[in-house]
């Protein structure tokens, strides 16, 4: 079995108005989030996490033995096949219809580890306003925006110029290595007290970033 699956799959004839407030996607084997075919449809996300998606070990249970997990055997199935992006916000034209050219809006959001790209425009274009994101360590580049325009654009920082791309009119920084260290620190934490909130049944505690703050 081929796995391919996002984290949160707001493509395909979206609506418009959709808000994902407080959200964390982790580990999917294709994109945390995925826009893909919306035409001009707006998306918002506020205070969320994009988290290591598109690794082929954490579906192997390799990743979970390297670090000391409980290896989920329900997780190990079959063979990774996705992309791994983090927010995955467009697309270019295809069978599904024209280039996407909507509005993103994106407000204390964090794309971290993920296997490909942090913030992506996937061939899309449209308006992006930003403020306050992270992206930390992204295989692929932490941002390829470059065939959209910033509207507001606001403390865009990135871990490396990797692959770096800015949408017209925005303006992305390369974090601090201590705020970089700090903000790994703050991830790990959360992520480390999720899975323990999850492992007991329970609803994962919003997670709050100094970086947002």
């Amino acid at each position: 079995m081929n796995l391919n699956a996002d984290g949160f799959a707001a493509k395909l004839f979206l609506g418009t108005g959709t808000v994902f407030s407080y959200c964390v996607s982790a580990e999917n084997s294709d994109d945390a989030w995925d826009s893909f075919a919306i035409g001009s449809s707006d998306v918002t996300y506020q205070h969320c996490v994009a988290y290591h998606s598109g690794d082929s070990t954490v579906f192997s249970g390799a990743y979970d033995k390297a670090h000391g997990l409980p290896v989920d055997t329900n997780m190990t199935v079959g063979t990774c096949k996705g992309n791994g992006n983090g927010f995955k916000m467009g697309s270019g034209s295809s069978k599904y219809g024209a280039q996407t050219n909507g509005v993103k809006n994106l407000t204390n959001c964090l794309a971290v580890d993920n296997m490909s790209k942090g913030f992506d425009e996937n061939n899309g274009t449209g308006t992006i306003n930003l403020t306050n994101g992270m992206g930390l360590g992204n295989v692929s580049g932490d941002y390829v925006l470059d065939l959209m325009k910033a509207g507001t654009f606001i403390n865009a920082q990135a871990s490396s110029s990797k692959n770096l791309k800015a949408p017209s009119g925005g303006n992305i920084t390369i974090a601090s290595t201590a705020n970089q260290t700090a903000i790994r620190s703050e991830v790990n934490s959360a992520m480390a007290k999720m899975r323990q909130e999850l492992t007991a049944n329970k609803i994962p505690t919003q997670m709050n970033f100094s970086f947002w703050k």
